[in-house]
């Protein structure tokens, strides 16, 4: 579930450079990459914490493994979209060049 939210959150990332490649908006690729990872550090994970248990006894470690788990494969994720996207972007530019 984990992995299909990010696969769904890097769609979104490539989708947000290619309309700003595409309305020609002035908002650098490296800002996208910062939200999204800004994201990947501290907001989505929230939303895959379990509940908490009410006899008290709560372990921290499904915590820890979804987060751990957003931190690596959400910042390779974001990484390979960014990496993606600029090699497009200049085999793009090449053949429009020739």
């Amino acid at each position: 579930m984990i992995l299909l939210f990010i696969l769904i959150i890097s769609l979104v990332q490539f989708t947000c450079y290619y309309l700003i490649y595409r309305y020609k908006i002035k908002i650098p690729n490296f800002v996208i990459l910062i939200l999204v990872l800004i994201g990947y550090y501290f907001i989505f994970p929230q939303f895959f914490y379990p509940e908490p248990r009410t006899d008290g006894i709560n372990c921290g470690m499904p915590i820890f493994g979804i987060t751990l788990g957003f931190w690596i494969f959400g910042t390779i994720g974001a990484f390979g979209s960014h990496i993606l996207w600029i090699l497009i972007k200049k085999c793009k530019n090449a053949l429009e060049k020739v």
